[in-house]
């Protein structure tokens, strides 16, 4: 039986000149069949959000870990407790993911960059074949990165796929897109022993991370 599936797609990095700070891009994406409704646990998160003093708040997770824009000045428990409220939703929700991440040196020009995503999830496209043949897509991105644009159009632009440019503040798995992309992309890190100062702090050690979040959040990897 044929399913509608919603796949929300965020980002994390630059296709412009390499930067040591940031050394990787990484693109993540969550699946969820429209035929499994998640309005419940929607209204439990709104709740949540309503009852600590943070109604329709919009995640943005690393500037949470790294207190920046609309953070600043949030306490650190409280930027703890705002997370948690959204981990929390992710893992009730019935929902799968896949990240594709690829490491820059000075020489991943923005041409090699796009043609290192594409090979990662032309492949992924290609292992999973009959689920993407027989089911219906719609492609949500709010066109932050217009290379990421033309990324998706090459991938999904199939008669099997429609697109949607959304705003971040409407959709709720977007914003849980984007936590999970920030959460690969910090695992990433951990694993060579890369994270920020910001990072140790806000999960405490990376042993932490990696044993109460980061294990949690993978067993729902596509």
């Amino acid at each position: 039986m044929q399913k509608k599936i919603s796949i929300f797609v965020d980002e994390c990095g630059d296709f412009g000149k390499f930067n040591r700070e940031c050394p990787y891009y990484i693109i993540g994406m969550v699946f969820h069949d429209r035929g499994k409704t998640i309005d419940e646990e929607i209204k439990k998160l709104e709740d949540r959000l309503f009852y600590s003093g943070h109604p329709g708040h919009v995640l943005h997770t690393a500037p949470l870990i790294r207190q920046e824009k609309v953070y600043k000045g949030v306490s650190l428990q409280e930027r703890r407790k705002l997370f948690m409220t959204f981990f929390t939703f992710f893992n009730k929700l019935d929902v799968k993911y896949r990240v594709f991440i690829v490491p820059r040196s000075p020489k991943t020009d923005e041409l090699s960059l796009i043609n290192l995503l594409s090979r990662q999830i032309r492949a992924f496209l290609n292992e999973n074949g009959d689920f993407f043949k027989v089911n219906k897509f719609t492609v949500y991105y709010d066109n932050g990165q217009k290379n990421v644009s033309r990324i998706l159009a090459a991938m999904f632009g199939e008669k099997n796929f429609e697109f949607k440019i959304i705003r971040p503040v409407d959709y709720r798995l977007f914003q849980i897109a984007d936590l999970v992309t920030t959460m690969e992309m910090i695992n990433y890190k951990r694993e060579k022993t890369e994270n920020s100062v910001s990072e140790k702090i806000f999960f405490k050690t990376m042993n932490e991370f990696n044993r109460s979040y980061y294990k949690r959040i993978v067993r729902k990897r596509f």
